[in-house]
């Protein structure tokens, strides 16, 4: 009887290790779960963010480009290509005029730049929705942003007294776009020549 009792002790405490043992693990697992959706959460966020920002450069580069680009006028800075007295002058107007002499494109920078700031704006409300609470708000500061970061400043900056000097600095991403909106600027762009111009836009645009 002795032993049986000595026995049936052993086992309770068997049992009561196992089942401490199982608490602690659960207790890990749960912590460890918890991190991990933390960890996770907090990689969304930020991600989101990330994508939201650059939605707004995106829109804001495209409003501005297109002002800062398409109101240069081809003669004017063929005049100062020649005749300027200031070498980075001639060079700047140097890099500009292929992108803007000839209607075909012209044309077909105005699609390319119009279609970026298209998607980074539609876009946009998509991220914020993620980071706000509720379809309003995020439509609110989506606007917001559009509205100013977006348009306002980047027009009021890219049409400046330095126009010609920002512009030129981004020729090699203006290049960029031109290259990825491709498929469907050039048609829509040619598209555009026919309609507004005949075939005057592809001959220039030679």
């Amino acid at each position: 009887q002795r032993k049986l009792q000595e026995s049936s002790a052993l086992q309770e405490k068997k049992d009561n290790n196992e089942q401490y043992h199982d608490y602690h693990t659960d207790t890990n697992n749960t912590d460890t779960d918890t991190t991990s959706k933390e960890n996770s959460r907090l990689t969304f966020l930020l991600t989101n963010t990330l994508l939201s920002l650059i939605c707004v450069i995106g829109a804001a580069l495209a409003a501005g480009l297109t002002m800062g680009l398409l109101s240069l006028d081809p003669l004017s800075l063929e005049i100062k290509r020649r005749a300027s007295p200031s070498t980075k002058e001639r060079k700047w107007s140097e890099e500009l005029l292929p992108l803007l002499v000839g209607h075909s494109k012209r044309h077909r920078l105005l699609v390319s730049l119009l279609l970026l700031n298209s998607v980074a704006n539609e876009a946009l409300p998509l991220f914020l929705d993620e980071l706000l609470p509720g379809k309003v708000a995020s439509i609110l500061v989506s606007v917001t942003l559009v509205l100013f970061m977006g348009e306002i400043v980047p027009s009021a900056f890219f049409t400046g007294p330095n126009q010609v000097e920002v512009a030129a600095r981004l020729v090699p991403l203006v290049e960029v776009l031109l290259v990825i909106f491709a498929p469907l600027a050039i048609p829509i762009g040619k598209l555009l020549d026919r309609v507004m111009h005949g075939d005057e836009g592809n001959e220039q645009g030679d």
